[in-house]
């Protein structure tokens, strides 16, 4: 049952009340995403010949822990919380009920993907009309397997094997016009792909040429992978990094590299991020693989937005710990990047760039105008607020209304204790008619200086007799 409060201040009200909407739920691990991990190199690659067999694949990356994706567990945690509790059984509802495991490697030429899927009935899998190379067998149990070259690069590459062995492989650009286009005509050549079932599931194995996917294969080389399977008869869509509504989520690939000896490399192990970045200070958790323990490695980062730095570097000594904590500061909302570069001696060993997105944390949903009749006494609006609970607590609501002719403006600052979804109540009883004025929210810091951590501004125009009079 929701609960409200109202708060008055000369002229202006603002009701609080729980958010009842689950849009703000989301538990997704953005950090995992940036996990820098290491493909390793194979003396005796494993065969591939589709039977799942973990000695083959001894020493290979594994890849586990795949969760639905998340719109689909959280509708079934919402129709599963009676209490309404969704939160709670989100966790829950990720789990995928046909377990999923994978591991990864290479040599000097391929990368060796295998994903294992354990289905609770091997003899009912479906499968897409045409077993054609290039055929919609996404239709079927299938599985995908996503890798993009580089760090940030302007193409992925998409496999799709089912199993029954067919195989679908494409190649994805993004285009002048901000979207990602497919290519099915450019076939890899020299790829392998074989597909088995048992009585406990069925296994699905790739051997993807690093050529097909313009990628050189030599130590120190960095990719992104995510991993995903399709199990029709629940239609359960899983992946390794767990996406939000498709697997063709490029910020939630895992950044990977290439190493022949991979306990001895420095390198990130991993990198902890929020999953939206708020105005001011945000912390970013760095975990580090440092073998040698020599006191000379550093770590450092900076905020890129626009393709350019947005302010100087920071930097720390790594020392003999095997983590650091960064602070990255945020001053608007365009889309940014937070590059890291590990060094050692002053030599840059590893550079990871992490795309985040930056929370809009105030909206005023509707018309960015709102007109009124000469009778209205009171203009009601919602406003959205989505901030860290850290920050709200230290934050206020300033309200204030500009007369647009003389600039004359009233204002008031109201606090607030939670984050959510509020109805503002302003008593507009001594607007004039004849006049234009703008009112303008904000979310300012609790301190004498006032900063403003964002703001959203409406026109409010009142009529003389366009519209009846009742409040809107």
């Amino acid at each position: 049952m929701a609960c409200s409060m109202t708060v008055w201040a000369d002229g202006f009200s603002l009701e609080l009340r729980q958010p009842l909407e689950v849009r703000q739920i989301e538990l997704l691990d953005a950090g995992s995403s940036a996990e820098a991990m290491i493909v390793p190199r194979m003396k005796t690659p494993p065969a591939i010949d589709g039977i799942w067999n973990k000695k083959k694949w001894a020493g290979a990356l594994k890849a586990e822990d795949f969760k639905i994706i998340h719109q689909h567990a959280l509708r079934q945690a919402i129709m599963k919380s009676a209490d309404g509790d969704t939160v709670a059984w989100l966790p829950k509802t990720s789990i995928p009920r046909d377990a999923v495991t994978a591991r990864l490697a290479c040599d000097d030429n391929y990368i060796y993907v295998a994903v294992h899927v354990e289905s609770r009935n091997p003899k009912g899998l479906k499968s897409a009309p045409s077993s054609a190379r290039d055929a919609a067998i996404h239709g079927g149990d299938s599985v995908d397997v996503f890798i993009r070259p580089g760090r940030g690069t302007e193409q992925y590459y998409h496999f799709i094997g089912d199993w029954r062995g067919a195989l679908y492989d494409a190649k994805h650009t993004f285009s002048s016009t901000g979207k990602w286009t497919a290519d099915t005509t450019c076939n890899a050549a020299d790829i392998s792909y074989r597909a088995s079932v048992d009585d406990r599931g069925w296994t699905a194995e790739f051997r993807i040429p690093f050529k097909s996917i313009g990628m050189s294969g030599h130590d120190g080389e960095a990719l992104a992978v995510n991993i995903g399977s399709a199990s029709q008869a629940d239609k359960e869509y899983s992946a390794w990094n767990q996406t939000r509504k498709s697997f063709h989520e490029v910020d939630r690939f895992r950044h990977l590299s290439i190493a022949t000896e991979p306990a001895k490399a420095l390198r990130f192990s991993s990198i902890k991020v929020p999953e939206f970045l708020l105005y001011g200070n945000n912390n970013i958790s760095v975990g580090i693989k440092n073998p040698e323990k020599s006191g000379l490695s550093s770590i450092s980062g900076r905020v890129i937005k626009n393709g350019k730095a947005d302010a100087a570097a920071i930097k720390q000594q790594i020392g003999k710990d095997n983590a650091a904590e960064l602070s990255i500061s945020i001053a608007d909302a365009a889309p940014v990047s937070i590059q890291l570069e590990l060094c050692d001696a002053g030599k840059l060993v590893e550079r990871i760039s992490v795309p985040l997105t930056v929370a809009v944390p105030l909206e005023i949903p509707g018309a960015e105008t709102r007109e009124l009749s000469s009778g209205n006494r009171t203009l009601r609006l919602p406003v959205h607020i989505r901030v860290a609970k850290n920050t709200i607590m230290k934050s206020s609501l300033l309200l204030e209304i500009f007369d647009e002719q003389s600039q004359k403006k009233t204002e008031k600052v109201l606090p607030f204790s939670k984050s959510g979804e509020y109805l503002l109540s302003v008593d507009v009883s001594d607007l004039d008619t004849s006049k234009k004025y703008r009112l303008k929210c904000s979310i300012i810091h609790n301190d004498s200086t006032r900063e403003v951590i964002a703001s959203k501004e409406i026109e409010i125009i009142k009529h003389q007799d366009a519209f009846d009079e009742k409040d809107y």
